[in-house]
């Protein structure tokens, strides 16, 4: 709906609306003229200042016919200021006009044009920051909810020692390992799962045993001063040798039809012997291959 606004002296009016009239009454002097400013610091700004012809009391501006000099202008074009000449132009830069409602274009907003600390979370799209805009090192433990990180997050092979606590890996956390077996270091210097072998078996309980018929002469130490108690009193059939004496503090017994020889049996060497069917006692010497009886003592 258009309007009619009377004024005297200076006027100002945020908006007038389409075919309005603005009407000076009162006293003037024909001498001067008069001036409307759109908007804001001309100089700042780039608003333009027009100057209207010399009227007098009474007249009436209606449209742009009644301003002389100025230009014509097409549809959403804008009356532009240059050293007092005006000109027509298209709205062109960081803003689009249609019918005098201004738009900012798209990606006409920098960084330079945001004042700092105007940004805030609800002028971000959800699920709009990515990676690439998150600085290195810049998201700390306190940006990272507890119990929210899960192993599908952790790069492989990328916990070491040092990020596990002492006495944290329980043996629930071990690798199975077959009943009764052991953890060994292997050429690669790794745990391995190894069945126990050689001179000992191991059961699934610990116990420890020394195999059978594995303790061999070497296994002996030399000063291990076995007593003799640890010895069964039945050699068999096997010699007994020694380099040293023969000491008892029982008797030394003989069996039935069994010499007592000092020496190997060779030449020259004595031995004691009870005769067949344990008659006298023989003290005999070998010479040429056979035992020859040099005394003997009646039974």
């Amino acid at each position: 709906m258009a309007s009619t606004v009377d004024t005297y002296g200076t006027f100002s009016a945020n908006t007038l609306e389409l075919d309005s009239v603005i009407k000076f009454t009162g006293s003037t002097d024909d001498s001067k003229s008069i001036s409307i400013q759109l908007a804001g610091n001309p100089t700042a700004n780039g608003n333009v200042v027009y100057t209207l012809p010399v009227i007098t009391s009474g007249a009436t501006l209606a449209t742009t016919d009644d301003v002389a000099g100025l230009p014509s202008s097409a549809n959403n074009q804008v009356l532009v200021s240059n050293s007092g000449t005006y000109a027509s132009v298209n709205v062109s830069g960081d803003l689009t006009n249609a019918a005098g409602a201004f738009t900012i274009g798209n990606d006409k907003v920098t960084t330079a044009k945001i004042l700092n600390a105007n940004v805030t979370t609800a002028k971000i799209a959800d699920n709009a920051v990515t990676t690439a805009k998150i600085n290195a090192d810049a998201v700390t433990g306190a940006k990272i909810a507890d119990n929210s990180i899960d192993s599908e997050h952790y790069v492989d092979a990328s916990i070491d020692t040092a990020h596990v606590a002492d006495a944290q890996i329980t043996l629930a956390k071990l690798e199975a390992v077959s009943d009764g077996q052991i953890l060994v270091g292997n050429g690669s210097n790794r745990p391995t799962a190894v069945a126990v072998s050689g001179d000992i078996t191991l059961s699934n309980t610990g116990a420890v045993a020394i195999a059978s018929g594995v303790i061999v002469n070497s296994d002996i130490n030399s000063s291990a001063a076995i007593a003799g108690s640890k010895v069964a009193p039945d050699f068999g059939a096997q010699n007994i040798a020694t380099t040293g004496n023969i000491t008892t503090a029982g008797d030394l017994q003989v069996a039935a039809n069994k010499t007592l020889r000092f020496g190997a049996d060779q030449n020259g060497v004595w031995r004691i012997a009870i005769a067949a069917g344990g008659g006298s006692l023989l003290i005999q010497k070998k010479e040429s291959g056979a035992y020859v009886t040099k005394s003997s003592i009646a039974a």
